[in-house]
């Protein structure tokens, strides 16, 4: 069998991870993705702080509503689908698969997980 160059495998390219990010201050930047999203940020910034307080307000809260008048649905349905896919885990053999591998170990117990679990609850709320 000859070994050949598939178009999906990562082999074909010579492309590799982070070659485009910039390194500084100790930080990694991929500089497109952060100019941009940078950018809105400031911009948003400038135009809440350059319009009036009351106006800026008052259309922030017109997209807030605007956003949750049109997609409650897909709040709604997200939620419903995500619990019948975890009973959905439950009952099947899916549910039996072990994250990490038949030897892998916990690393807290399970006191210390719901703990963790209850906090994180209360951090949300």
């Amino acid at each position: 069998m000859t070994k050949g160059i598939d178009k999906y495998s990562i082999d074909s390219t010579d492309y590799t991870i982070g070659q485009d990010n910039v390194q500084k201050w100790g930080f990694d930047v991929h500089n497109p993705v952060f100019g941009i999203s940078a950018g809105f940020i400031a911009l948003l910034l400038v135009m809440t702080v350059i319009v009036d307080a009351e106006t800026a307000k008052s259309a922030l809260d017109g997209i807030k509503w605007s956003i949750i008048n049109k997609f409650d649905w897909l709040f709604m349905w997200s939620g419903n689908i995500f619990v019948i896919f975890c009973l959905v885990l439950i009952v099947t053999p899916f549910g039996k698969i072990r994250l990490g591998g038949t030897d892998a170990v916990a690393d807290y117990s399970f006191m210390s997980w719901l703990a963790m679990l209850f906090a994180a609850g209360m951090g949300i709320g």
